[in-house]
């Protein structure tokens, strides 16, 4: 194939390509509103701890680990947040309790 076919391809192939970034939520709500032409993708990662959820996260996990391990508080507050155990941890082991 030529270079001047493949970026002709490629040009065709952009017409309708919509980026939608936000939760799944917000892309639901945005996508329900319109006619959608073509394929979708969907990329989704692990949910994230906001600066502004931290304080919260942490203050939780202090409140939780006086009377819970620190598994089962790690697991409660990841399932509270809808965040990853892993980031939930990591605050928690940085924790002066």
């Amino acid at each position: 194939m030529s270079k001047d076919i493949s970026n002709q391809i490629q040009i065709l192939t952009k017409k309708f390509e919509t980026i939608y970034r936000g939760t799944v939520f917000e892309i639901k709500e945005a996508l329900s509103t319109g006619v959608i032409k073509g394929e979708i993708v969907l990329i989704i990662s692990p949910a994230v701890i906001e600066k502004n959820n931290c304080d919260e996260v942490e203050e939780s996990l202090i409140k939780l680990m006086k009377s819970h391990s620190l598994k089962e508080s790690v697991q409660i507050v990841s399932e509270s947040f809808n965040v990853r155990k892993k980031s939930v941890y990591q605050i928690a082991l940085g924790l002066k309790i």
